[in-house]
């Protein structure tokens, strides 16, 4: 996206009681500012996601010693991993899609993810990449059932309908993924909340 257009994001957020928003262009440099970020916080945890784990945000918090909830490292208790996350130093997430003008929109299956996202760890941290910014929350919501769901399947080896036609069926069994949806219209109170917005497309 143009710097007009990210500029345009970040005064979206700012508008909408976010204050702590930085702009990157390069993977390399959105790491060293999360390195920062872990300087005042003894644990970390992640949410669902693929972009933070394409960028390696896990291990570079594993690199500086944190402790970290991760619920998809081989081998943890996934329960006591996803109840960790909720009272973590600072939970990580990125987004499935986020408004033009600031709104973020994400979906869970559990709901470990979301739920994290709105109170409980110290400081919360949003990943923004170009490829999830949309036009509305309509076509936020659009962009969940149609894309990140279908391909989150795919990889969890799960076959709900959209699998086959990236087309959502509102489908009601057991292997549907996307059963929670939470929308950001405004920075919830009393918690510290970061945006970093990479001009690079990541992730679902």
């Amino acid at each position: 996206m143009s710097s007009e257009q990210l500029s345009r994001l970040a005064a979206g957020f700012r508008g909408r009681g976010f204050q702590e928003i930085t702009l990157f262009d390069s993977r390399k440099a959105l790491c060293a500012a999360f390195e920062q970020e872990l300087a005042n916080v003894d644990s970390v945890g992640f949410g669902g996601s693929v972009t933070t784990r394409e960028l390696g945000l896990p291990a570079i918090a594993r690199g500086l010693g944190k402790a970290v909830f991760d619920h998809w490292e081989p081998g943890v208790d996934k329960v006591t991993a996803r109840q960790n996350q909720l009272s973590a130093g600072l939970f990580v997430t990125a987004v499935n899609a986020v408004t033009e003008d600031g709104i973020i929109v994400n979906a869970d299956g559990i709901g470990n993810r979301v739920a994290a996202s709105i109170f409980g760890p110290g400081n919360i941290l949003f990943v923004v990449t170009e490829n999830k910014i949309v036009k509305d929350v309509t076509e936020a919501i659009a962009r969940i059932r149609t894309r990140a769901t279908p391909l989150n399947a795919k990889r969890l080896g799960v076959s709900p309908p959209c699998v086959s036609d990236m087309q959502c069926h509102d489908c009601r069994g057991e292997t549907r993924l996307d059963r929670v949806f939470v929308i950001h219209e405004y920075c919830p109170a009393n918690t510290r909340f970061v945006i970093f917005i990479l001009n690079q497309p990541m992730g679902y």
